[in-house]
């Protein structure tokens, strides 16, 4: 749940920040473009009142003659027009042969427009008293500050990146650790709890036991020993949970060992044989011949235990309770892993999909009006799905048309 909670804080921090830095040089990069195109505006009409000689106008565009000049040829060129639209003058194109300078100027009097693009260079029109001016530039310069400001603007994101990813973690373990800090104090008060609440409980059984002797058995007696027995369970599962769950916070310090998963699976399901005849079901066992995981045997057969008697408590009467076991192969990074899977299935009422993410869940039941003759209180998937975790493993389940399915995945070899 922690580490839940940090991984939730660290990513809301982290897509907060990149989304609002990136907001902000997407804007940067757009009031850049739009001022670069302004500023080449200024200075194809500055070109056009230099070379019409109206030096008046130039300040007032802010470029003066000099970087105007520097400009020509390599940014700036021009083609002068007679009133015939006929070619008077041109500056720049020194590469550029008349015929095709004379099909360029037809093909941009067609558009009829004042400004435009054609190919890569952006064109001006300038109507005179002598004819038409037509300023070019090639937007070297003023495409070289756009992509110069682009490409500064990703080096600036992936830095502010690396440092938000620092920065958005360490806040996300220093806002965990009071939660932390309060689990942490729950466990051990339920632990604590369910320690003192053993030996009231078994001297109110002993007392039944003597009372029973002396008295005789009455139903005020088989009253008191039936919600004894009740606490007793509710009391034992309350600290298995608790040693489970402790166990799975501490899972750094755990030694995983190569087990054999046949050889578990097989002692974790035989015994629930006669238990499902006794409960009029039929146990069908699809046991492998072979099969290694990796973690802990124990655990792997307290889930098998937890899920079949789950299994059981909940198939309709007559029908059969299935488990098969498999090992496939996962794709984790960059290498193939396999997988132990263990899946246990039974025909019964169907799971509403809404109710499917809280069976694991302490004290949480599917059907809140079954209590399973007192003896279930909903902690047995809650500790089934914490030893999977503990084991780097997962328990899911599906329900469908009545069949409701438990898998149970372990690291294969």
């Amino acid at each position: 749940m922690i580490k839940k909670l940090k991984r939730n804080i660290f990513w809301s921090v982290q897509l907060s920040a990149m989304a609002i830095l990136l907001g902000f040089l997407i804007l940067l990069n757009i009031l850049n473009a739009i001022h670069s195109e302004q500023e080449e505006q200024k200075i194809m009409s500055s070109f056009i009142d230099l070379e019409n000689k109206s030096q008046t106008d130039c300040p007032r565009r802010g470029r003066s003659a000099k970087l105007i000049k520097a400009l020509v040829n390599d940014e700036l060129s021009m083609i002068e027009l007679n009133k015939d639209g006929e070619i008077i003058s041109v500056i720049g194109f020194s590469s550029e042969n008349p015929d095709r300078l004379a099909a360029l100027t037809r093909e941009i009097l067609a558009q009829n427009q004042i400004q435009g693009r054609i190919g890569t260079q952006k064109y001006l029109i300038s109507t005179t008293k002598t004819g038409i001016t037509i300023v070019f530039s090639n937007q070297g310069m003023f495409g070289y500050h756009v992509i110069q400001t682009i490409l500064l603007s990703i080096a600036v994101l992936l830095a502010a990146s690396l440092l938000f990813a620092v920065l958005a973690w360490r806040l996300s373990i220093k806002l965990a650790r009071p939660v932390e800090e309060v689990l942490e104090d729950q466990k051990r008060f339920i632990a604590d709890a369910s320690h003192e609440l053993k030996t009231p409980v078994a001297i109110i059984n002993a007392n039944i036991a003597i009372l029973e002797k002396e008295t005789g058995s009455n139903k005020w007696l088989s009253f008191i020993k039936e919600a004894s027995d009740r606490l007793s369970v509710l009391v034992g599962n309350i600290l298995e949970y608790a040693h489970v769950d402790y166990a799975c916070s501490s899972t750094q310090n755990d030694h995983f060992v190569h087990f054999n998963a046949a050889e578990a699976v097989i002692e974790a399901s035989l015994p629930f044989e006669s238990i499902a005849y006794e409960s009029g079901l039929t146990l069908k066992l699809d046991l492998p011949d072979c099969a290694d995981a990796v973690g802990h045997a124990e655990d792997l057969k307290q889930i098998i235990g937890i899920l079949l008697d789950n299994a059981i408590k909940n198939a309709k009467l007559g029908t059969s309770v299935s488990l098969s076991t498999s090992t496939i192969k996962k794709r984790k990074k960059w290498r193939d892993e396999q997988i132990f899977s263990v899946s246990v299935s039974n025909l019964g009422e169907t799971i509403p999909p809404e109710q499917l993410p809280y069976l694991f869940h302490r004290f949480y039941r599917a059907d809140p009006s079954r209590t399973y003759d007192g003896k279930s209180f909903g902690l047995g998937l809650s500790i089934a799905h914490t030893l999977a975790e503990k084991n780097k493993g997962s328990l899911t389940v599906s329900s469908k048309d009545h069949l409701t399915v438990f898998t149970v995945m372990f690291p294969g070899v």
